[in-house]
């Protein structure tokens, strides 16, 4: 475990080589309990390196004051492609700094903030992430408990965002009533083609929503629903639609989700390799930096990270709790896309 003081030393020969054209481009710092302390030296480092092409911080317990460190210099950094925030549980904190750092970056492509607390009260500067960053096109939103009443500016914010292609909205508390207003945002969306609403209690009204807003237009070709509330027979008729779209419809893989309310109630969590199914990109290489003898899995989805959903009980976090566990333990490897040379 590298820990702050090792994060560091680390951070200081980075920003030395950087000028030395030093071949690193990859780095995995995850489950390393980096705190705060260490997200300030890589903020530092991230002012001055303009090598690193990709960097998974997930896991190391970076709250509020981590975040706003690497908010001012996200907005600066113009080599960073691909990085992963995700399960820092304190992370977002009110969402200013990280978020206003990450609506100005015009060269971030993929971004995982899977379970950071983005709570229901703290939504607005994501959407206003959204709706400035012109650049950004693959979104972890997973585990945020974003929930239904913040659906509604988050979809307003899509019906302008021209830029991304596949977001995970998997495990957010957003009911008929988030389902409602994504289904509004796709009819206008043109650039989303990958989206993940799996396990979000939506039932049958918010699935007749997303059917129609298909059956009228959409770019989504990738649609995952399952683990929700959505009676069988609307399963069948969203099945039929999407087999004669060529829409990639998730809810309906295998026995599905939606047939029997019962099956849902048992399952309060997304399984374990949740997330959007088509791949982006090749994997990271598998000795990242890190504690020896951290197993390392594919991940299924090629998203972001893949989040280690565990069930939790009440089935959804609540606000100022833990969103995940961190540690090896928790995490599991990202797939990522190479961004340009």
């Amino acid at each position: 475990m590298v820990r702050a003081e090792g994060v560091e030393a680390l951070a200081r020969v980075l920003t030395c080589t950087a000028q030395g054209n030093t071949t690193l481009t990859r780095l995995d710092l995850s489950g390393n309990h980096c705190q705060d302390k260490g997200a300030e030296h890589i903020a530092e480092m991230l002012l001055g390196n303009q090598t690193l092409r990709a960097m998974k911080l997930a896991d190391n317990d970076i709250r509020a004051q981590g975040g706003e460190w690497m908010g001012a210099a996200l907005q600066d950094n113009s080599a960073l492609e691909e990085l992963d925030l995700s399960r820092n549980s304190q992370l977002w904190g009110d969402g200013r700094c990280l978020g206003g750092g990450l609506a100005r970056n015009a060269r971030l492509a993929s971004l995982g903030l899977a379970a950071v607390g983005i709570y229901r009260h703290k939504a607005e500067p994501l959407a206003e992430l959204l709706e400035a960053n012109r650049r950004l096109e693959r979104l972890d939103l997973s585990m945020n408990n974003i929930g239904a009443s913040s659906s509604h500016r988050l979809a307003a914010a899509l019906e302008v965002n021209d830029a991304l292609t596949a977001l995970d909205l998997t495990f957010n508390s957003l009911g008929d009533e988030g389902a409602g207003a994504l289904a509004r945002a796709i009819t206008k969306n043109r650039a989303l083609t990958s989206l993940s609403l799996r396990d979000n209690r939506i039932g049958e009204v918010g699935a007749l929503q997303l059917q129609t807003a298909l059956e009228v237009f959409s770019s989504i070709r990738s649609l995952d629903l399952r683990q929700n509330r959505i009676p069988a027979k609307l399963v069948e008729g969203i099945d039929a639609l999407v087999a004669s779209a060529g829409v990639r419809a998730f809810a309906l893989e295998g026995p599905s989700a939606g047939v029997g309310q019962a099956r849902n109630a048992a399952q309060p969590g997304p399984a374990k390799g949740a997330g959007l199914p088509a791949p982006l990109g090749a994997s990271w290489p598998r000795t990242p930096v890190g504690p020896p003898g951290a197993a390392k899995k594919q991940s299924p989805s090629g998203l972001l990270p893949e989040v280690a959903r565990q069930p939790r009980p009440g089935g959804y976090p609540q606000d100022g709790a833990r969103a995940a566990p961190r540690g090896p333990s928790a995490r599991a490897a990202w797939t990522a896309s190479p961004g340009p040379a």
